[in-house]
Formats: C-alpha cells, sequence, structure tokens
C-alpha cells in the first residue's frame, strides 16, 4: 500500500491543528509557513524590543475543538492558560451582565436585565433568541446578518447596540455585509449553548507560548 504524504501550506493554527491530527492518525505531513513564525495571525511579536501579541485575542467558551487541542497538547489548558470571566456586554448605553439573583443556565433570561434598552426590545431580542433556539430561524448562504435582522423586527437601536457589535467580533465584519448562516452559528453556539459556553476566556501567556510552539 502507497504511504500518503500531505503537504499543508501555512503554519497558523488551523494548519497547525490540521498536522496534529493527521500525525495522530500516522500521516506523513509536511506544513509550509512563509513566515519565520508559527502561529499565522495568532502568535506573538517583538515591536521595540518589546514581546506582545499581534493584536489582543480573546477565546469564547464555546470554541470547543480549540480548547480541545490545547487540552491535548497542554496540561488542563482551559482552567490554567486563561482567565475565564461570564459573559458581560457593554456597548454605547447597553449592559447586559450576569444578574444577582440565581437564574437558570439558559443565558437568554440575563436579557431580561439588560440596561440602555427598553423592556419591549428586550423581549424582543428574547424572543429572536428563542426562535433560534427552537430551530425557526431559516435563513440562507446569501442572506446578510442586518436581512435577517429586520425580517426578524429587531429594532435598529438593538442593531445597532446588540446585534452588529457582536457580529463585528465574531464575523469580523459589518452586519450588513456579514453571512446570516455564520452568524446564527455562533449565536447558538456562544449564547444558547452550555453553561460556560459563553465565558469570555482571556490567555495568561502569551499566544505563541499557548499552542504554536508546543505545536511544533
Amino acid at each position: 500500500m502507497r504511504s500518503t504524504n500531505v503537504a499543508i501550506v501555512g503554519a497558523g493554527w488551523a494548519g497547525l491543528t490540521a498536522g496534529i491530527k493527521l500525525a495522530e492518525s500516522g500521516v506523513r505531513t509536511s506544513i509550509f509557513e512563509a513566515s519565520h513564525t508559527l502561529g499565522g495571525r495568532a502568535r506573538k511579536i517583538t515591536f521595540n524590543g518589546l514581546t506582545m501579541d499581534n493584536g489582543i485575542h480573546l477565546l469564547s467558551g464555546a470554541y470547543s475543538a480549540t480548547l480541545s487541542i490545547l487540552n491535548q497538547i497542554r496540561t488542563s489548558a482551559d482552567s490554567t492558560n486563561f482567565d475565564r470571566q461570564p459573559f458581560t456586554f457593554n456597548y454605547g448605553s447597553l449592559n447586559i451582565s450576569k444578574p444577582s439573583i440565581p437564574l437558570p443556565a439558559n443565558k437568554i433570561f440575563s436579557f431580561l436585565f439588560a440596561r440602555g434598552i427598553t423592556v419591549s426590545e428586550k423581549l424582543i431580542a428574547i424572543k429572536f433568541l428563542r426562535d433560534i433556539q427552537k430551530g425557526k430561524v431559516i435563513t440562507e448562504q446569501s442572506e446578510t446578518v442586518h436581512h435577517l435582522l429586520t425580517r426578524f423586527r429587531q429594532s435598529k437601536t438593538l442593531i445597532e447596540l446588540l446585534w452588529n457589535p457582536i457580529c463585528l467580533s465574531a464575523l469580523n465584519t459589518d452586519c450588513t455585509q456579514g453571512c446570516a448562516l455564520v452568524f446564527l452559528n455562533v449565536i447558538s453556539d456562544a449564547l444558547l449553548g452550555s453553561r460556560k459556553s459563553s465565558d469570555l476566556l482571556f490567555p495568561t501567556t502569551d499566544l505563541t507560548s499557548l499552542f504554536p510552539s508546543l505545536a511544533e
């Protein structure tokens, strides 16, 4: 039987992860990277003698595959290499944080305690999330996030203060350009997932030490 040789172009986090998985399966793998540093955009850099990350990166508790590969090559990566903080949203006049009274694990109800939007807007946002949870929100690859939000009667204030900032942070693009299908996946995984899925994970080490240097 002929042996399989696989070439991976790019040693970012995705390329390194692919290399690890292929190596586990006994596949001979070569990774090609133009830069002298591994990690792609999520790596450390040296600037004026200072070592820093190439931009500010944080992870979501919903990144199950990323956390799994980190735990595979590290010891307790999820708990010792991150400062885990519960979901808190502050943008403009809008504030959504964990209520001080016990609530079910479902984070939808935290919107009831949001500040900066009207009671009507809270209920509209909650209904939208519930519809997503129940599979009632159907979209197509060509639909934009903004069109989807408008179709489900999200107010201008909700779009400006809540949904567009989430779209920008998760999809790295404005809601007028972002893909509604990808946006729904993010909402489902992060806001409607397990109790810890919406947590924000701030790395306590530089990004290269967190994964690329160990993957190498």
